[in-house]
C-alpha cells in the first residue's frame, strides 16, 4: 500500500516538535510482532516511488478542470488524498519531485471549484488538509488560501455556541436542543451540505474541520482557528467520546448518542488533538491516551489476529479504507500525528512498534 511506504520514511525523517508533561502508561502489548522496521530508508522511499506510478497511470483530466480516478471518477476525495500524499512525501525526503504535478492538480480542481465544496463536508475538506501538506513541503502561499477557502466552507456547516442559543441553525428546519445532559452540541460539523432536515452531526465530517482548524491556528497564530479547533475538542469529548471509542454521529435534534465505532473516526480525533496539543497543552491529555489505547488495543475487530494485527477498515471503498484491502488511512495519520509531536519514550516506542506492524 502506499499509504504504509510513506509511513516507514516518517519513522525515520520526521522530527518531534514538541513535549507531553503526563506519561503514557500503556505498554505494548506481548503478542504484537515484527515491531521494528529494518528496511534501509533509501529502500523504503524507492518503494513508495513505485507506488506512486499506477496511481498517476489511473489519473484523467489532469489538464482540464477536474482531477478523477479511471475506476471511480465521482469519488471527489479520492485526488484530495491523493494531492496531499504526493506533498507530505516531498516533505519527508526533503525534494520537490511531485511539487509541478501537486500545483497543476490543485489549478486544475480549483479553477471552477475554488472553495473545493462538496455535498459532504469531509469530502470537501481533504482538499483543505491537502493544501496544508503543499504549503508544509513547499511555502507556497497559494496552499494557505486553499486551506482558509477549505476551512470556511467547513465553518459554514459548523455549529456555533450562537446557533445553540438561538435554537436554530441558518436554513434549517428544526430546533437545536439548549442543552443535553452532556452538554451542547456546539463544535459539531454536519455530515452533509444541505438544509431543511438535514440534522446528522458525524465524527468524520467534524473531525476533518478539528483537523484543518488545528493545521491553520500552527500555521497562522490566528486565534480564529484556534477556537474553532478548541470548540470541536469540547464537542468531541463531550459528545462523541466513551471509553477511547469515538462513535459516529449524533443528531442535532436530539440529545441521542450513538452510531457505529469506525477506525477513521478515532484517527481523525487523534491527529487534531495530537496537533493542538502541541499548540497548547490539553486540559486532559489522558483524553487522547485513551483514545489511542482504545483505537491500537482494545478494539481488535479492527487489527484482528488473523490479519497479524494489521488494520482492516470496514470503511467502504474509498479514501478512508477498503474492507477487503485492509488499512485505514485517518488511523494511521493519526499515528503518526502523534508519533511525530511526543518526546514522551514509552509513547514513542508504542506508536512506532504499531506503525511497524503495519508495514510488514
Amino acid at each position: 500500500m502506499l499509504l504504509n511506504a510513506i509511513i516507514v520514511v516518517l519513522l525515520v525523517l520526521e522530527s518531534v516538535t514538541v513535549t507531553v508533561a503526563q506519561s503514557f502508561n500503556v505498554t505494548t502489548p506481548v503478542f504484537w510482532q515484527n515491531t521494528t522496521i529494518t528496511t534501509p530508508v533509501t529502500a523504503r522511499i524507492k518503494t513508495a516511488e513505485i507506488a506512486f506510478q499506477p496511481i498517476f497511470d489511473n489519473l484523467v483530466n489532469q489538464t482540464s478542470n477536474s482531477v478523477e480516478f479511471k475506476d471511480n471518477p465521482l469519488e471527489f476525495s479520492m485526488p484530495g488524498t491523493f494531492f496531499w500524499e504526493l506533498a507530505l512525501f516531498d516533505y519527508l525526503t526533503n525534494q520537490t519531485t511531485y511539487r509541478d504535478k501537486v500545483q497543476s492538480y490543485f489549478a486544475s480542481v480549483a479553477k471552477d471549484n475554488p472553495d473545493f465544496t462538496d455535498l459532504y463536508i469531509d469530502t470537501a475538506l481533504v482538499y483543505g488538509y491537502a493544501a496544508m501538506q503543499a504549503h508544509r513541503a513547499y511555502g507556497d502561499s497559494l496552499y494557505l488560501q486553499y486551506a482558509e477557502n477549505s476551512w470556511a466552507f467547513g465553518w459554514n456547516w459548523t455549529i456555533k455556541s450562537a446557533d445553540v442559543q438561538a435554537g436554530s441553525f441558518p436554513g434549517m428546519n428544526w430546533t437545536i436542543p439548549p442543552q443535553c445532559s452532556f452538554g451542547t452540541i456546539a463544535g459539531g460539523t454536519f455530515w452533509q451540505a444541505q438544509g431543511l432536515g438535514n440534522t446528522y452531526i458525524n465524527a468524520l465530517a467534524t473531525g476533518a474541520f478539528f483537523v484543518l482548524s488545528a493545521l491553520l491556528a500552527e500555521a497562522t497564530s490566528n486565534q480564529t482557528y484556534m477556537e474553532a479547533a478548541q470548540s470541536t475538542f469540547t464537542f468531541f469529548t463531550s459528545v462523541l467520546i466513551s471509553d477511547g471509542i469515538v462513535r459516529d454521529g449524533i443528531p442535532g435534534n436530539s440529545c441521542g448518542q450513538g452510531g457505529n465505532a469506525y477506525p477513521y473516526n478515532s484517527g481523525l480525533v487523534m491527529e487534531g488533538m495530537a496537533i493542538l496539543n502541541s499548540l497548547q497543552p490539553l486540559s486532559n491529555v489522558y483524553s487522547l491516551y485513551n483514545i489511542i489505547s482504545a483505537a491500537t488495543n482494545a478494539t481488535m475487530f479492527w487489527q484482528p489476529e488473523s490479519a497479524h494485527r494489521i488494520i482492516v477498515s470496514d470503511a467502504g471503498p474509498s479514501a478512508y479504507g477498503h474492507p477487503t484491502g485492509g488499512g485505514d488511512i485517518h488511523l494511521i495519520r493519526g499515528i503518526m500525528a502523534v508519533h511525530t509531536r511526543t518526546v514522551d519514550p514509552l509513547l514513542q516506542n508504542y506508536t512506532a512498534s504499531y506503525l511497524a506492524i503495519q508495514v510488514q
